[in-house]
């Protein structure tokens, strides 16, 4: 499948090429384009999938990380309009976790997850 605003190697973990296409789930992918299409403006992608090894040796982040199932992104943001155009775009498609840095927007669809909007510091 093809995507109108994305291509699978913005996803791709940095030690693994093709893992974006491997292993980004196609309806978190769905989603991330048709709120990309409402907000009318570009979504830069700093990370989707993450392996397990660039997960524990880079992000030294949770073994639960929504990245390590590829339904997750991060998408920089640091201007407060377009952050603001962007979360209401998620919102819209359906997502229901997002997180918010004052870099990036946080967003995934873990439906083994509770839904909620948080601050990244």
């Amino acid at each position: 499948m093809e995507y109108k605003y994305f291509r699978f190697e913005e996803f791709d973990s940095p030690d693994q090429p093709s893992s974006g296409y491997k292993y980004m789930d196609r309806e978190f992918l769905g989603m991330l384009d048709e709120a990309r299409d409402i907000a009318g403006i570009r979504f830069k992608i700093l990370s989707g999938y993450v392996s397990s090894f660039h997960n524990s040796v880079h992000y030294k982040a949770s073994t639960t990380s929504s990245h390590l199932i590829g339904r997750a992104a991060h998408i920089e943001c640091v201007n407060a309009g377009k952050r603001l155009k962007i979360v209401e775009a998620l919102n819209m498609v359906g997502f229901r976790r997002i997180g918010l840095h004052r870099k990036y927007i946080h967003v995934d669809n873990d439906d083994l997850k509770p839904d909620m909007i948080w601050f990244i510091t």
